[in-house]
């Protein structure tokens, strides 16, 4: 038997005159497809966004590049298919990063602005309870300050709360400290617990003219497991920011 015959007998099925093209696979198209394939981890947290974004560039110049290169190269659907998925994960992912950080300052906000209403209006007991975890912290009402008067542990807890300088400054103001929100210096997140970070502006008047200082408030959102919920609390130890020369000692009497 002939070498012609013999080639044709491992070809079954083969058309005289047809050839098998051979198309090469493009690389770009894979992995561009495992990059969008990963790209869900953009909803884990913010520093994963860059996936679905490389997903993107990689699919679309593995599509360029299978569109130019002779021979035609396969793996467009491969490179389809990663460009999609990324585009569907990447562009939800930033936007609900985005509502889950305006969440957190507005609730940061609500604690903040209650922790400074009470300082404000002389219930430092009050403030102080907002400093304590949630699983601990006493009920808000008129019989609080009993509790603080008549165990002397507590009572020694507050005295060292009202002995701050922060503090001490806006009891003494007290309803002629005008409180502004300024800004939301940093949002973080650290073993399972929501850190914000704000940094408010507080205004007096003293010998007819208009002075401020500010302070920073750190307040962490924590998952308490015995109510099944979220619970915000103010770390009184980031709170002093800057506090003027000016202002009376209220430390003596």
């Amino acid at each position: 038997m002939s070498q012609s015959k013999l080639h044709e007998a491992s070809l079954p099925g083969a058309v005289e005159g047809e050839t098998v093209e051979y198309r090469p696979l493009c690389v770009a198209a894979i992995a561009g497809l495992a990059a969008g394939l990963a790209s869900p981890l953009a909803f884990v947290h913010p520093l994963f966004w860059s996936v679905p974004l490389l997903a993107v560039v990689i699919s679309v110049a593995a599509l360029v590049r299978i569109r130019r290169h002779e021979p035609k190269l396969i793996g467009r659907r491969a490179a389809v298919a990663g460009l999609v998925i990324a585009l569907c994960c990447g562009t939800p992912a930033t936007t609900y990063w985005a509502i889950y950080q305006w969440h957190l300052r507005s609730q940061a906000g609500v604690i903040c602005h209650n922790w400074f209403n009470l300082m404000r209006g002389g219930e430092p007991h009050k403030a102080h309870q907002l400093t304590v975890k949630w699983h601990a912290r006493l009920p808000l009402d008129d019989n609080l300050w009993a509790h603080y008067a008549g165990r002397e542990d507590l009572y020694s807890v507050l005295r060292t709360f009202t002995d701050e300088p922060i503090v001490r400054a806006l009891l003494e103001l007290g309803p002629d400290a005008e409180v502004r929100f300024y800004k939301t210096e940093s949002v973080s997140a650290h073993q399972g617990q929501e850190i914000v970070k704000q940094l408010y502006a507080v205004s007096f008047r003293r010998d007819g003219k208009l002075r401020s200082f500010f302070i920073t408030i750190t307040a962490t959102r924590i998952f308490d497991n015995r109510s099944r919920s979220h619970a915000w609390v103010i770390n009184a130890a980031d709170m002093l920011f800057r506090v003027p020369d000016d202002l009376p000692d209220t430390s003596s009497g």
